[in-house]
């Protein structure tokens, strides 16, 4: 298993990274390869990256494929005696992977697929260094080249920080120092996924959303915590690099702050789980300015599809170009102590040192809290069981959502949207923790809380709507109308999220049967 973070390196500040990269014991190399794929990407659909890569004079085959998390990767690879008499898909031979996972994974992907062929190619010069930090060795590589396709090429540079010994933490550690003086952002997406996008001309590509947990019942709860809070990462950090890149639509910005939002149900509940209680709460804190400025552009997009029609209906467009009343003007109605400026877009915001660090630090604690947790912090976990301290957590958290139930209905908007975050933050919690729990009591549970999840959603957007028309309706007598239609759309809405809450209240709860001993 290899440990690395990859960096996209702003233009502005490739130089500096050269100066910077280059000195006595630098290494300077020619990097070659040749990437492929059957023509209905079955290495794509499986997670594998299968090459031929020149290095120097010597080549290797390479076999590639994510691993858990957003740091770990796996690789297995083959020195070539002779040299390829032709580089092309031929002179790659999948058997020669056989003897490794990995290479049974590769198998199963072309059973039955297609025959192999070149998807693209990298040619990229490399700096390289090795430097010694915090009892680690980790070696520095910055690789300036191109992406070429049968469809065109691509521009490539990036920084890339791989552990070759030592703590995992020390990792983020040492590549926040040169984020912070290079403006770096991090990159996730892999050569391979850039050369596959490239191949097939995609501009845009869906979205990123949570995969089901990987949690077994056998861990304990500092390694839950840890593979928790990564797989949230790893949630977020495509969605994030696609709004880096100004690649993204409506959709990423919102799975963003889905990833976001579960990072920070992590670090708030299960920070007693892990070695450092005082970060994981310190980072939820941290978190709270950028997510709620990417909150601001979320609302905006909301304005726009709750209201568009319903303005449409009334006589009124609202368009980025359509007069007074237009979307921008709208949108800032929505949260005025939290106006936008022309240069906080979510472009800016998650490429911010600021945002970068905070990754880091996030990083940092997923990758040490299971190492430093052999003994959880809370008392009632030092068994280092999972499931009793799951129940804990579970029953803590559902016990404060259901609290705002009585009179929901009728309730202030500021205290249903805090009944939402609650229910946002059990319903991820349990999501995570779902592997622990079986039968038709656990499933019941999850669907409970989705449904509850979307009332409150249509009732939370339905308000944002409200807002913005409130703000209007003076200056145009047409938002007025749609208020009036919102008024009983909101009524409808606020009864349904009663219902729902009510139904899950009454839900019986999985986590009662893991342990007789635990009281419920």
């Amino acid at each position: 298993m290899v440990i690395g973070l990859a960096f996209h390196v702003p233009a502005a500040r490739r130089a500096a990274v050269r100066r910077a990269l280059d000195t006595a014991s630098t290494r300077r190399e020619r990097l070659q390869a040749l990437y492929v794929d059957t023509a209905d990407g079955a290495l794509a659909r499986a997670r594998l990256a299968l090459m031929l890569r020149r290095e120097g004079v010597r080549w290797v085959q390479a076999l590639e494929r994510r691993g858990d998390g957003v740091a770990a990767k796996y690789e297995h690879e083959v020195t070539l005696v002779r040299a390829p008499r032709h580089v092309d898909a031929s002179a790659i031979d999948p058997a020669r992977h056989a003897a490794s996972e990995a290479g049974r994974r590769l198998e199963r992907a072309l059973r039955g697929a297609g025959p192999l062929a070149e998807m693209f190619r990298t040619d990229v010069q490399r700096l390289s260094r090795r430097v010694a930090r915090d009892g680690a060795l980790i070696e520095i590589a910055f690789d300036e080249g191109m992406l070429r396709a049968a469809s065109g090429c691509a521009r490539l540079c990036e920084l890339e920080f791989e552990l070759l010994s030592g703590p995992a933490a020390a990792l983020p550690a040492l590549a926040a120092r040169w984020m912070r003086r290079h403006c770096l952002w991090w990159d996730v997406r892999s050569q391979a996924e850039r050369g596959r996008r490239l191949a097939q001309g995609l501009e845009r590509v869906p979205p990123l959303k949570a995969a089901r947990s990987s949690l077994a019942a056998d861990i304990d709860s500092g390694t839950a915590f840890a593979r928790m809070l990564q797989e949230a990462l790893a949630h977020a950090q495509p969605n994030l690099a696609e709004i880096a890149d100004g690649l993204a639509g409506p959709e990423h910005l919102h799975q963003l702050r889905v990833a976001l939002r579960r990072a920070r149900s992590v670090l708030r509940e299960c920070g007693r789980w892990c070695g450092d209680p005082a970060e994981a709460r310190a980072l939820d804190l941290a978190w709270r300015a950028p997510f709620a400025q990417l909150g601001a552009w979320r609302e905006r997009d909301v304005v726009m599809e709750l209201l568009a029609p319903r303005l449409a209906a009334a006589g009124l467009r609202l368009s980025d170009e359509s007069g007074p009343h237009c979307a921008r003007q709208a949108a800032s109605a929505v949260a005025p102590a939290r106006r936008r400026s022309r240069s906080a877009d979510p472009a800016s915001v998650v490429c911010s040192v600021e945002v970068q660090q905070l990754l880091m630090r996030t990083l940092a604690l997923a990758l040490g809290g299971a190492a430093r947790s052999a003994a959880p912090v809370e008392p009632a976990t030092r068994d280092a069981a999972l499931a009793p301290a799951a129940a804990r957590l579970l029953r803590r958290v559902r016990r404060r959502t259901l609290a705002g139930l009585d009179g929901f209905a009728d309730a202030a908007r500021a205290v249903q949207h805090r009944v939402r975050k609650r229910l946002k933050r059990l319903r991820y919690l349990y999501e995570f923790l779902l592997p622990l729990y079986h039968g038709r009591r656990a499933r019941r549970m999850r669907r409970r809380l989705a449904t509850a999840d979307a009332a409150l959603g249509t009732l939370g957007d339905l308000a944002i709507a409200t807002s913005a028309c409130e703000e209007n309706s003076a200056r145009d007598a047409r938002f007025g109308e749609v208020l009036v239609r919102l008024a009983d759309e909101r009524a409808a809405a606020q009864r349904q999220a009663e219902r729902r809450l009510r139904a899950l209240a009454n839900a019986k709860r999985p986590w009662r049967r893991p342990s007789r001993s635990v009281k419920t």
